[in-house]
């Protein structure tokens, strides 16, 4: 007892001779900048006598205790060269500037995930799923699991339409992202990146959203120097085929450009590559829909296999980030589209007492321009959102027809002028415990020319002339406020709307002159109730709305107008089942009303054997609408599933009437209130399997529809239904073989009382890629269409093309054959209403097409 106690004073005698010291300071680069992660240590007589590594702003603090007289301090970093002082053991401030050292690593093989997740972000890296050959962005993310891109380059996320196209962040085309689809290499990208639940506006970080949105990070050759993809083509068919292309591209952190150029006789581009997939409104104008487009006829299969395009395309965008969250952009575009192909139609009209057949022969050819013109600032910070869009787009359509009917040959032409200006203010800001936003939508479309001239021989000339404007204002003027987990909001609209239209139809001399005015005032209050963590979020919206519609007939100088008044509740939930499933719901009454176009008395002509007459009753369209989502997802397996059914129930006041001769077809509505169904399903699952590279998927869908119709005084009751199988396989089992499969089996079924008709339809599409030796690719595939045109009557469809190309670093070059076997009828049947169209396009012969590509 007593040597312990000894040994204890020892011990507290020779601890009290250790001082105790405190060093800190700042570690800064050369150039001033605080480093942070550096690792200080203090040592004595090669004693480690404490360490610390440097916080955000590069400061550090070490407590420490030594009988040394001097002690070592040492600073040390990655990239940076080790620094040493030497200084007293007393506390103090010690500082450091290190000096960025070189360092040779020796080679090694780093390989990221194919794809990770993190949080609401599923990242996919593009080089896994990609081969040797030279994609465009378009044709990667087809191969990309969850992922589907349509024909005309829409993209989905588990069935759902992306809301948002991002590169490096920034929304430098909007919904027009085709452009960067189809122009930007794949190998200029790293990865693709699926946003779910993607809230656009920052200001609303906390309000839950079920969009999705797509950005593409750029590779660093492609961030810091102006890049680009480049390519001719040269080749022999029924006439001479060629098309030139260029796309310049940067993307810089505060600036990206991407400008092209593109024409060509080969393939038809100038009209989808500037669609824009965001903006429902972007329709077609009031006269449009009342002129419809006499050579808008197009088949279940690729435009190119038919048409003779000469398309030409010119798109400039450049958008400047002027301050953190300040943005200005640019779009122009131009869009030249020429076609002409050959085709016929016979059309059987079902009554009950006979068919009225109609059989003709086409040769349409059509030239449009449309110039379109977008600027746009936005200021899109985490307290405030300010945005203005101001667009333009002009179209100026030519369109002829001859068309032979009965031995006889005649013409039919239309031109179609019209404009469109657009502008669309947004802001949003917080004020206390408030949320306050306005948008204010003005736009105006004016068609200030529609003329269509029918020249038979026997009958006199035909002339329909129309002409049109229209005038629209949507403003909202909405607060929110936020208790708990529950939001309210209380928007307020106006809006005005204001349509004319004119016809003049000759010889006859039948006339319309009316315009159409809409007052609408609305109170729209919704209830929100979220999770903390949004494991599901309910919303109860009921709007109340009030109309005062009122239309005028100029040449009668009558007027009338009426109020209608409505309530449209509807209730939306968002249930995250799991963090691999979510589980979503819509159920909502919707009640709409028709245009001008019911008020148009006389009858106007659209085409040789049809017109159109109006009711002079406004239409009144009750809807109740029941959607269903149930997506499920392994990313890191690559397993997805989703799942959407839809119910629709409409009443409608008004009911579609034809009656149906052998030279002409009326069309019109009559007072006789009716009622519709319709279902529709669709399921879809897909599997990427990495060490072969195969993604497969099956998507399966089920249509039903029950409708109600006049034609030549018999009202009819029809039921269509039609179910489809569509399988999708790319695969690369070996890096010498590439192999995809899209294959589509569809059943479609018309029942009547009159009558009881089904087809059946198959597609396949097969192509097979070797790559025998390095550089070298030889590609074939095959077209197969089965089409049941009547009852026991089929007709196969078989085209094959094949291709050779070399690629050598930057360039490539191919030669491909089309349509080898010189197919040249491809037919198919549908159904419209109670009434049976049976169409034959004459296909485009063999061709053989040279081209060289430059990526740099």
């Amino acid at each position: 007892m007593r040597r312990f106690l000894i040994l204890m004073m020892l011990a507290c005698l020779c601890n009290c001779t250790f001082a105790q010291s405190v060093v800190t300071g700042i570690v800064r680069d050369t150039i001033g900048t605080a480093l942070e992660g550096v690792i200080v240590r203090v040592n004595a007589d090669k004693a480690t006598l404490g360490f610390a590594r440097t916080s955000e702003n590069g400061t550090y603090k070490i407590t420490l205790k030594s009988d040394a007289k001097q002690l070592i301090v040492t600073a040390e970093a990655i990239g940076y060269e080790k620094t040493k002082r030497e200084i007293k053991n007393v506390s103090q401030e010690c500082n450091f500037n290190l000096k960025e050292k070189a360092t040779d690593l020796k080679e090694v093989v780093v390989k990221a995930p194919a794809i990770y997740q993190r949080g609401d972000t599923l990242s996919y890296n593009l080089v896994s799923y990609i081969g040797k050959n030279d994609y465009t962005l378009k044709d990667a993310m087809k191969k990309l699991p969850g992922i589907e891109v349509g024909d005309k380059g829409s993209i989905k996320y588990l069935g759902k339409e992306i809301s948002n196209f991002y590169i490096n962040g920034m929304d430098l085309l909007g919904g027009r992202y085709n452009i960067a689809t189809t122009n930007i290499p794949a190998s200029f990208v790293n990865s693709v990146q699926v946003l779910s639940n993607h809230q656009a506006v920052k200001a609303n970080k906390d309000v839950f959203s079920d969009n999705v949105a797509i950005n593409v990070n750029m590779s660093n050759k492609a961030k810091f120097k102006p890049v680009g993809s480049y390519g001719v083509s040269l080749g022999a068919g029924k006439h001479t085929l060629y098309e030139i292309n260029g796309a310049g591209m940067l993307f810089k952190s505060n600036f990206q450009m991407l400008a092209s150029l593109k024409a060509g006789n080969i393939n038809q581009f100038a009209l989808t590559d500037g669609t824009n997939h965001f903006d429902n409104k972007e329709t077609l104008s009031t006269l449009s829909n009342l002129l419809e487009n006499i050579s808008a006829s197009t088949p279940p299969i690729e435009v190119d296999r038919y048409a003779s395009p000469t398309d030409r395309l010119l798109s400039f965008n450049i958008l400047r980030k002027i301050r953190k969250d300040v943005t200005l952009k640019g779009n122009i575009g131009y869009s030249y589209a020429k076609s002409q192909y050959d085709y016929s139609l016979t059309r059987s009209y079902a009554d009950a007492d006979n068919n009225v057949i109609i059989a003709q022969e086409y040769s349409p050819l059509s030239t449009i321009h449309r110039p379109s013109i977008q600027l746009e600032y936005k200021d899109n910070s985490e307290k405030t959102y300010l945005s203005n869009t101001l667009s333009s787009t002009g179209s100026f359509l030519t369109s002829e027809l001859p068309t032979k009917e009965n031995g006889s040959l005649f013409n039919q032409k239309q031109t179609m002028r019209e404009f469109y200006v657009n502008n669309k203010f947004s802001t949003l800001w917080h004020h206390k415990d408030l949320c306050w936003a306005v948008t204010s939508i003005m736009s105006y479309q004016g068609s200030p020319m529609g003329k269509i001239t029918l020249n038979k021989e026997t009958t006199d000339n035909v002339v329909q002339n129309a002409n049109g404007r229209s005038f629209r204002t949507e403003n909202t003027l909405s607060m929110s406020k936020k208790h708990l987990y529950s939001r309210i909001y209380l928007p307020i609209l106006l809006n005005y709307y204001m349509d004319k239209v004119q016809t003049s139809l000759h010889p006859t001399d039948e006339s319309n002159d009316v315009n159409m005015q809409n007052l609408r005032m609305a109170l729209v209050p919704q209830y929100e109730y979220s999770h903390p963590q949004y494991k599901y979020v309910f919303r109860l919206e009921i709007p109340m709305r009030i109309d005062y519609i009122i239309h005028k007939d100029n040449l009668e100088s009558a007027s009338s107008g009426s109020w209608y008044y409505s309530v449209c509740p509807s209730v939306y939930c968002n249930y995250k089942v799991t963090s691999r499933s979510v589980l979503r719901t819509n159920i909502f009454y919707a009640r709409t009303f028709g245009d001008i176009l019911d008020f148009l008395k006389t009858p106007v002509r659209f085409n040789d054997t049809s017109l159109k007459v109006g009711s002079g009753i406004l239409a009144d369209n009750k809807s109740l609408n029941a959607s269903l989502h149930y997506d499920y997802k392994i990313p890191l397996k690559m397993w997805f599933f989703n799942a959407d059914f839809l119910y629709n129930q409409e009443k409608n006041n008004l009911l579609m009437s034809q009656d149906a001769s052998s030279t002409l077809i009326t069309m019109s509505k009559i007072y006789a209130p009716n009622t519709g169904r319709s279902f529709m399903g669709q399921v879809g699952v897909t599997k990427f399997i990495e060490p072969i590279k195969t993604k497969i998927s099956l998507n399966g869908g089920y249509q039903w529809k029950r409708q109600t119709t006049l034609q030549n005084d018999n009202q009819q009751k029809y039921t269509w239904k039609s179910w489809a199988f569509s399988p999708y396989l790319t695969s690369q089992p070996c890096k010498y073989v590439e192999l995809a499969y899209n294959g589509m089996f569809a059943k479609t079924y018309l029942s009547t009382k009159y009558q009881n008709n089904s087809y059946l339809s198959q597609q396949h599409k097969v192509s097979l890629k070797l790559m025998p030796f390095d550089g070298f690719t030889f590609d074939t595939s095959a077209d197969i269409v089965k089409n049941e045109l009547t009852k026991d009557v089929s007709k196969t469809m078989s085209l094959f093309d094949m291709g050779l190309s070399y690629r050598k670093k930057a360039m490539k070059i191919s030669f491909d054959i089309r349509n080898i076997l010189n197919q040249r009828q491809y037919a198919y049947t549908i159904y419209n209403s109670v009434n049976t169209f049976t169409y034959n396009y004459l296909l485009r012969g063999r061709e053989c097409v040279c081209t060289v590509k430059l990526t740099m």
